[in-house]
């Protein structure tokens, strides 16, 4: 099974630009010696890790995303008045890296009134950012608009409330200055778990058959097409929400629970929308003779089956 690869992204780090001082030769003035401060941003993860993941070489699995600007003001009472983020596309022809969008890019959006809210998420959507660029495309043969070669960049200007712009589309190199995202091939995981899904409790044993009949939901969110959930409670309400992570192994359906040690689940009992998931608690292990154990039933609410391939680590 080929893993997924991920493309490089560019994290970005701040800089300061320090103010150019003149002397004559006995006196100094004393602006000659001020610090000026330049504003700068931080670009960090958003959904998906701001990767892109391709099932082949001519469609992006992810339809948005958002960018995560965290906004450092030059100077402490600096009000952040605007922020516009511009796009670029970069269109691999023949080998060859074509940008469009010239010097200035094309304008993605713009937001005001930010309240002196440094953290500003960005959301891209690419179905409109292709609208932006489509008539500047030189390769037109795109069932599914973007492809794995393409890469988007994408700069930004800041303006304060006193007037002072800080654009980064000129003059300004470094990872501080733009962020990149592009996309490679690889083999996604079929099955796709994410959803709120709501559970009964129908069997249980020791200390946990206090929870037969028990019922309520949990969530189980995608963070990565290679197969990783997020869940936010494995114990399925029978005490504080314990969450962790579970990951497809090697897009085969074994579902391995990897930071999170209290539980090994199985799943039986597939039947549509609804499966059973038996797990035993970590307890059991350490006191087998108190055999404490559940079986939950599952049930999907957005319509969809369970994958009927789904086993645990030890089925």
């Amino acid at each position: 099974m080929k893993r997924i690869k991920y493309i490089y992204m560019l994290l970005v780090a701040a800089i300061t630009t320090i103010g150019m001082y003149s002397c004559d030769e006995e006196e100094y003035a004393k602006d000659d010696f001020n610090i000026k401060l330049a504003t700068v941003t931080y670009v960090t993860p958003g959904e998906f890790n701001n990767f892109f993941f391709a099932s082949n070489l001519e469609r992006f699995e992810v339809g948005e995303f958002d960018l995560d600007l965290l906004i450092v003001p030059g100077k402490e009472d600096d009000v952040i008045e605007k922020l516009e983020v511009y796009a670029y596309f970069l269109e691999d022809v023949n080998g060859e890296q074509v940008v469009h969008g010239g010097t200035e890019g094309k304008l993605m959006t713009t937001l005001v009134d930010l309240e002196n809210t440094l953290e500003v998420k960005v959301n891209v959507n690419v179905d409109d950012l292709y609208d932006l660029f489509s008539s500047d495309l030189i390769d037109t043969d795109r069932p599914y608009k973007l492809k794995a070669s393409d890469h988007l960049e994408f700069k930004w200007v800041i303006t304060t409330a006193e007037g002072e712009i800080t654009d980064t589309r000129y003059d300004c190199t470094g990872a501080d200055c733009q962020h990149i995202i592009g996309v490679d091939s690889g083999i996604a995981c079929p099955n796709n778990l994410d959803g709120n899904i709501s559970f009964v409790w129908i069997d249980a044993g020791g200390a946990l058959s206090r929870n037969i009949g028990r019922s309520g939901s949990i969530n189980i969110k995608r963070i990565s097409l290679a197969g990783e959930y997020e869940v936010d409670d494995f114990e399925f309400g029978s005490g504080p929400p314990q969450s962790g992570t579970m990951v497809d192994d090697n897009c085969s359906g074994k579902m391995l629970i990897t930071n999170y040690g209290n539980t090994v689940w199985e799943f039986t009992n597939f039947n549509g929308s609804s499966v059973d998931v038996k797990f035993t608690n970590r307890y059991t292990e350490m006191y087998p003779q108190y055999g404490i154990w559940g079986q939950v039933r599952l049930t999907r609410t957005d319509g969809k089956d369970w994958p009927t391939d789904l086993k645990g680590a030890n089925q």
